[in-house]
């Protein structure tokens, strides 16, 4: 229901050339059904001559009302036609969650998994600050 809202919204608004509305709920620690998180690649004339932030902003102010009624992310991807077909016709790959998945919570999806890269650097970054205040005291 409401990837169709977002698509329908988006259509309205900028009759993209290409639009991907992708609900990406399932790579975060939701209820299994979702409707949250969404990867919305969108290729519209419409952004011609205006800068990736204005791009954001404009799509962001279109979802707005959605907000209210659930949705929670956005990974956009704004580009003109001309954009579009330099890279191929294609969008990046959306990176994982950096959220800590709960399974203890009912309804989840997600299953425990060992931290990303960024999350095991930070910890041995609190581990070694730890010790040096250790030798301080």
């Amino acid at each position: 229901m409401m990837q169709q809202e977002i698509e329908e919204r988006l259509h309205q608004a900028l009759a993209p050339t290409h639009l991907e509305v992708i609900n990406e709920s399932h790579m975060h620690a939701v209820a299994r059904d979702a409707e949250t998180h969404f990867k919305v690649v969108v290729v519209s004339r419409q952004f011609e001559g205006h800068l990736l932030l204005a791009r954001h902003r404009e799509v962001n102010a279109l979802l707005k009302p959605l907000f209210v009624h659930g949705l929670h992310a956005l990974a956009l991807h704004t580009m003109t036609p001309d954009e579009w077909f330099e890279r191929g016709g294609e969008s990046p790959a959306s990176p994982e969650c950096l959220g800590v998945a709960r399974p203890e919570r009912a309804g989840l999806n997600a299953e425990p998994r060992e931290p990303g890269r960024s999350q095991r650097r930070r910890r041995a970054i609190r581990r070694a600050l730890n010790a040096q205040v250790k030798t301080l005291i």
